[in-house]
C-alpha cells in the first residue's frame, strides 16, 4: 500500500460503488461488501498513517519550539554579559581613548537621547496613540442574535482536530 494515496483509495470506492450496482435492476454485485470493506481497511490504514505522521510533525514542532525557548534563553544572557563588559569597558576606558588590536577596535561616538517624563511635558509633545480595531466578540454575539453589521459577516469553517 506504500504507493497508493488517499486520494486513490477514495476513487477507488467510488469505483466500487458506481460499479457495484446494476442500474437496471438496482441488485448489488455479489462482491461489493468484499471489495467496499477492503477499499475501507485500506482507506483506514491510510488515514491511520498519515494521523501518525501528523503528530509526528507536531510533536518535532514542539521539540522545535522548547529549542527555541532554550535558545533564546541563552542568547539574551550572552547578550546581557556582553552588554555588562561593554559598560566595564567604558568604566575603565578613558573617554576619546582608542584601543585597536587584531580582535577588533573599540573607540567612542557621540550619541544624544531625550529624557522625558509625560505628566510633566508640555500638550504640544505629547502624541496621542489610537487603535480601533473591531469587536469580533461582540460582532459575533450581534449578529447570531439577528441582527445585521455592516462590513461583518461569520463564515462558517471546518477545521481537522487531531488528538
Amino acid at each position: 500500500m506504500a504507493g497508493i494515496t488517499l486520494y486513490k483509495i477514495n476513487e477507488e470506492r467510488a469505483k466500487i460503488i458506481e460499479n457495484g450496482v446494476d442500474l437496471e435492476t438496482g441488485e448489488v454485485a455479489d462482491d461489493f461488501e468484499e471489495k467496499m470493506n477492503e477499499n475501507g481497511a485500506m482507506r483506514d490504514e491510510k488515514i491511520n498513517d498519515l494521523l501518525g505522521y501528523i503528530k509526528n510533525k507536531e510533536a518535532e514542532a514542539e521539540a522545535y519550539g522548547g529549542e527555541i525557548k532554550r535558545m533564546t534563553k541563552n542568547m539574551k544572557s550572552a547578550l546581557a554579559v556582553a552588554d555588562g563588559m561593554k559598560r566595564y569597558l567604558a568604566m575603565q576606558m578613558e573617554y576619546g581613548e582608542i584601543f585597536i588590536s587584531t580582535r577588533g577596535k573599540i573607540s567612542w561616538r557621540k550619541s544624544e537621547r531625550v529624557i522625558a517624563d509625560v505628566d510633566k511635558i508640555p500638550e504640544q509633545f505629547k502624541k496621542r496613540v489610537e487603535e480601533i480595531k473591531p469587536d469580533l466578540v461582540g460582532i459575533k454575539k450581534a449578529i447570531k442574535a439577528g441582527e445585521e453589521v455592516a462590513g461583518a459577516y461569520i463564515e462558517e469553517r471546518h477545521n481537522i482536530q487531531i488528538k
